[in-house]
């Protein structure tokens, strides 16, 4: 089992991703779980990768099969529907993705 972790110090948060898929969010201050997403079936693939952004809004996640998934955290967090859009790979890109990083 692989474990792919981000955090956010000035926030508090820490984000814990399984490869099956599900990540949870961790406040760093009480270490009270805060919410759980399940994107099994929208990175069609074993989690490889995520970031989260500076504003600690948006996640992005990568996959073994190449997908490349974007979340909006407040909308997950606020208990509405989580909504992955996602990034089909490139026909010719057959590995997984190994890293994710947000611009400045």
């Amino acid at each position: 089992r692989r474990l792919v972790l981000d955090a956010h110090t000035s926030s508090q948060l820490l984000l814990a991703g399984t490869d099956v898929g599900t990540v949870l969010a961790w406040d760093l201050r009480t270490w009270r779980k805060l919410q759980c997403v399940e994107l099994a079936e929208s990175i069609a693939g074993e989690l490889t990768c995520m970031a989260l952004s500076p504003c600690c809004r948006h996640l992005a996640v990568g996959s073994s099969s190449g997908r490349v998934c974007h979340i909006d955290l407040e909308r997950q967090f606020d208990n509405k529907a989580p909504e992955a859009a996602c990034v089909e790979p490139d026909p010719q890109h057959d590995a997984p993705i190994s890293g994710l990083a947000w611009g400045a």
